[in-house]
């Protein structure tokens, strides 16, 4: 998990928008601190987390930190993406995912962001 005490982010307004907004009432939705027990290549219904840091890996992907009340967790963003959500994809804003695939090459563990997980990006 990656390891971070601050969490005045949960005061951003994206978050505080998302967390009042259907994405968190449905059944289903999956806390990171879950994922984190889930097995390699599990898919996870639906997850709903902050971008707090997003690093381009200059082929078209990135790398970012998620977070949520309970943990975080390293998410990729495939090169293939949809360039509309790519661009969109930035700290700050949350991201809604549904069938994410977890990745767990060693002992750090990924969601896999593709365009057909990534269901909204939203920002405030």
């Amino acid at each position: 998990m990656v390891e971070n005490e601050d969490t005045a982010f949960f005061h951003n307004n994206t978050w505080l928008a998302v967390m009042h907004g259907r994405y968190l009432q449905e059944l289903g939705h999956t806390n990171l601190a879950t994922v984190h027990k889930m097995k390699h290549l599990e898919r996870v219904k639906l997850v709903v987390a902050l971008v707090t840091s997003c690093v381009r890996d200059g082929l078209g992907g990135a790398r970012v930190e998620l977070k949520d009340p309970t943990g975080s967790i390293w998410g990729y963003v495939a090169e293939k993406t949809d360039e509309v959500f790519e661009r969109k994809i930035k700290v700050d804003v949350c991201v809604i995912m549904r069938e994410t695939v977890i990745w767990r090459p060693g002992k750090i563990t990924y969601l896999n962001i593709t365009s057909k997980n990534l269901e909204d990006v939203f920002q405030e």
